[in-house]
């Protein structure tokens, strides 16, 4: 299961490598794609049903409703073409996240869509830790049934003077699977306030298997003191037996 980034800005865009002189406004809508999803996919949470809703170029294709489960931090919802959402929201509603798995093949459905909601004026002169929590599936490539659930504690730091950001997922549990820590790459923070890099750590030392991944998020909020996120991690016991992690986080300084 190869892992994609892709970055879309609504109502216009600011591009290229940030300095300190630039951290300011950002555009109110922003929404960073982290694995395998339809071109024009959007997930949004419906409050008056208590429903994730699945949209690809504005065509409902599905509604996830609330089901008992979920990492802390994170609510589950179970829904047609065997869907299955991970959904949080930063304590402001700024950002949000949404994990999406279906088992159906056609989907195309294995990935992490995350939101910021509003204007963020990111900090200049300054650094910030994030911390929160971190959820995510465990999936066959060879079947795309998730075979465990995984959570952790996620942390971030930021440097805006240098306009970079890393950090780590630790504490990692998963229900059937021991795992290792995952270190998130130093990475340059865009002038949308975004970030991408490369994910190290997180194996499975029970199945020897060896692993390497990707990771994107937005810091969000009205000063920019949250931070949300997704993760592809893939695993390999072997050429043909790959098991993929598509996880989110939340966070807050």
């Amino acid at each position: 299961m190869k892992s994609t980034l892709a970055l879309t800005v609504a109502a216009f865009t600011l591009a290229g490598c940030v300095d300190s002189s630039n951290l300011t406004s950002q555009p109110t809508v922003v929404t960073q794609n982290i694995g395998t999803l339809p071109s024009g996919f959007v997930a949004t949470y419906d409050s008056t049903s208590s429903e994730v809703v699945l949209t690809v170029d504005g065509v409902e294709v599905g509604r996830l409703a609330g089901f008992s489960g979920g990492a802390p931090g994170f609510n589950q919802y179970i829904g047609g073409s065997n869907a299955i959402a991970e959904y949080a929201a930063t304590i402001s509603g700024a950002g949000t996240v949404t994990i999406a798995h279906s088992t159906t093949p056609a989907s195309g459905l294995s990935g992490v869509q995350v939101t910021r909601l509003g204007d963020t004026v990111l900090p200049s002169g300054a650094s910030a830790t994030f911390n929160g929590e971190y959820t995510a599936l465990f999936i066959d490539d060879a079947t795309l049934i998730i075979m465990d659930e995984i959570s952790g504690d996620a942390q971030l730091t930021a440097n805006f003077v240098n306009g970079t950001i890393f950090g780590s997922i630790t504490n990692r549990s998963a229900k059937n699977n021991s795992t290792t820590d995952v270190t998130l790459e130093e990475t340059a923070i865009t002038a949308v306030g975004g970030f991408s890099g490369t994910v190290t750590g997180g194996g499975i030392p029970f199945l020897s298997a060896t692993s390497d991944g990707t990771y994107a998020g937005l810091i969000v909020g009205a000063t920019g003191t949250e931070a949300v996120g997704g993760m592809t991690l893939s695993h390999y016991f072997g050429p043909s037996n790959i098991y993929t992690e598509i996880g989110g986080f939340i966070a807050a300084e």
